[in-house]
């Protein structure tokens, strides 16, 4: 059987490594009630800050008091724990188990939904986000039903649900909380049962599995992290390994992405979270009473990028939140922006807003170097890689330029050159046949559906294999993010950091060839762009 994932062991003090990320603002709830969710206001620098007892502010850097501020809802026995805000920043929603607040900033109105009621499904209520288009509401349910809900929270419809149980005489059970992308669409569960153990990917719109992998004898893996889109996901293996590795699979195929070793981590119950593009990870690591500290790591290849560290105060405010003494741990969480270059941190009422950019990125040239920063796009070295995003999102046009000079839309090539560069892979000569592999491995992901029907129908072995081997070359370096993937993986990252500025551009990639990895990373960045 396939092994799982040998995830994040703490293995010892913490490198100097990683720069720390320096706080450029802090914020303080002065409330009995500690922070329980922070979310960023897409395309600015504001923060909304959710305590246990549903209180909500919005918060700007360089302000001391909140911009906005939604009051607690009537008293209720429940906390609030679940925290969405639109991609234009308008309406913030709140989540209870047996409630929704949702909070018309423009408006300043309140309304509140009661779940039950919405939907029998929507009893005690998980996690709730908006959908891509910004026009409605994700939640994930009761024994996990998938449920849908107009962006005011009436017109419930229940669409799949993960089920709790499989197998001979449904014997085996999801042993910890699944983990859900509302966005994607996907769950992942850990089944546990007398004669196998799972753990299971389910599709909600399909109502089905979408993949499944049968675990060793032994192994108990943890549920870890799932990337917003449900592209990607991580486990946990949670057997002690000397060799500490993080392990990426693709969701939909449980195919391992990569393994990548590292050096500080915490494996068991870490805060861990991606940022609304799924770019970059923040986890845990060195946990303490006193402090809360993160690594956070470049999610195209997982290479640590920084630190974030937040000291618990040496005094309270009054008022403020005290976590009980009978030694369970403060209330903690992170969060990281839209544009990947700022994250904040939540310890008991206090929040600490920590410059990425500036760790990654302490001392940027005077002048700006198109050139450089194009060939640091494709560097496996992580910081090397973000420095040259933040230096090209830093000059729009530049950037801009750059791009519509260096990388056109993808273009489907024509019928006839795909046939006669299939037909010159049986050629004579061995640069005729170099050429023509060369050509199609450069357009396998617009025609991966001509290639497949050609290897299944010609009658040259020959041809069979070599185009067998290209589209299994081609599909492992874009797992793996090689290469000219790399590249525009973080092209398109950049042009979403820039925004409206780039929109053009973006909208253009999008409108490329079908199936090409430029347009896929392009119209995903578009759905996330206000």
């Amino acid at each position: 059987m396939r092994t799982l994932v040998l995830l994040l062991l703490f293995t010892g003090t913490l490198s100097a490594a990683e720069p720390l990320a320096p706080v450029v603002a802090k914020y303080a709830t002065s409330e009995f009630a500690p922070v329980v969710a922070v979310r960023w206001v897409p395309a600015t620098r504001q923060v909304v800050v959710l305590n246990e007892d549903g209180t909500v502010r919005v918060w700007g850097e360089g302000n001391d008091v909140p911009l906005a501020t939604m009051p607690a809802p009537p008293s209720t026995s429940v906390p609030a724990f679940g925290l969405t805000v639109s991609r234009d920043g308008r309406t913030v929603v709140t989540t209870e188990r047996s409630r929704l607040q949702i909070w018309d900033r423009t408006k300043d109105t309140v309304a509140t939904v009661a779940t039950e009621k919405a939907s029998p499904a929507l009893k005690d209520v998980g996690p709730v986000e908006f959908a891509p288009d910004g026009r409605g509401l994700y939640a994930l349910g009761h024994q996990a039903h998938f449920v849908t809900l107009g962006p005011d929270g009436t017109g419930a419809k229940v669409g799949g649900q993960m089920p709790p149980a499989f197998g001979k005489g449904e014997r085996a059970l999801i042993r910890d909380q699944p983990l859900v992308s509302l966005a994607g669409g996907l769950g992942v569960a850990y089944y546990e049962g007398y004669e196998v153990d799972e753990v299971r990917v389910w599709d909600f719109a399909k109502n089905d599995v979408a993949a499944k992998m049968e675990l060793r004898e032994g192994v108990r893996p943890h549920p870890f992290a799932l990337t917003p889109d449900g592209q990607s996901v991580v486990l946990v293996d949670q057997r002690r390994n000397p060799i500490p590795a993080l392990e990426v699979y693709e969701s939909r195929s449980l195919t391992q992405v990569r393994t990548v070793p590292l050096r500080h981590i915490v494996w068991t119950d870490a805060r861990r979270t991606f940022s609304p593009d799924g770019r970059l990870f923040a986890v845990e690591i060195d946990p303490k009473l006193d402090c809360s500290t993160y690594l956070i790591c470049a999610a195209a290849r997982y290479e640590p990028l920084a630190i974030l560290r937040h000291d618990k105060p040496d005094r309270l405010l009054p008022n403020e939140y005290q976590p009980p003494r009978d030694g369970k741990p403060s209330r903690k969480t992170v969060s990281l922006s839209p544009d990947g270059r700022r994250a904040a941190t939540a310890f008991d009422a206090r929040v600490h807003v920590h410059n990425l950019q500036a760790a990654i990125d302490p001392t940027p040239p005077k002048a700006f170097d198109a050139a450089a920063c194009w060939a640091d796009l494709v560097s496996a070295d992580g910081p090397t890689a973000m420095r040259a995003v933040y230096r090209l999102a830093d000059h729009p046009a530049e950037a801009v330029k750059l791009f519509q000079e260096k990388v056109k839309p993808t273009a489907k090539p024509a019928a006839g050159d795909v046939a006669k560069w299939v037909k010159a892979l049986d050629a004579p000569a061995f640069a005729e046949r170099q050429t023509a592999t060369k050509k199609l491995t450069a357009a396998a992901d617009t025609v991966e559906p001509e290639l497949k029907q050609e290897a299944a129908n010609n009658a040259s072995p020959e041809v069979v294999q070599a185009i067998n081997t290209m589209l299994d070359a081609v599909a492992k370096s874009r797992r793996k993010l090689d290469g000219e993937y790399l590249r525009a993986y973080r092209i398109v990252q950049t042009l979403e950091m820039i925004g409206q500025p780039a929109a053009e551009l973006l909208k253009a990639y999008a409108a490329g060839a079908k199936g090409a990895f430029l347009t896929q990373e392009a119209e995903a960045a578009k759905s996330r762009t206000p």
